[in-house]
């Protein structure tokens, strides 16, 4: 698999999509919205 890492956060993404990880805490939007930034 093929990834890629976010520039603001380091983290590892797959090319394949980001919409199925899961957030550490999905009740806290604004960090939600923030890895998606």
């Amino acid at each position: 698999m093929i990834y890629h890492t976010h520039p603001r956060t380091g983290h590892k993404l797959s090319a394949i999509g980001f919409g199925g990880m899961r957030f550490r805490d999905q009740n806290d939007r604004e960090a939600c919205a923030q890895l998606l930034l």
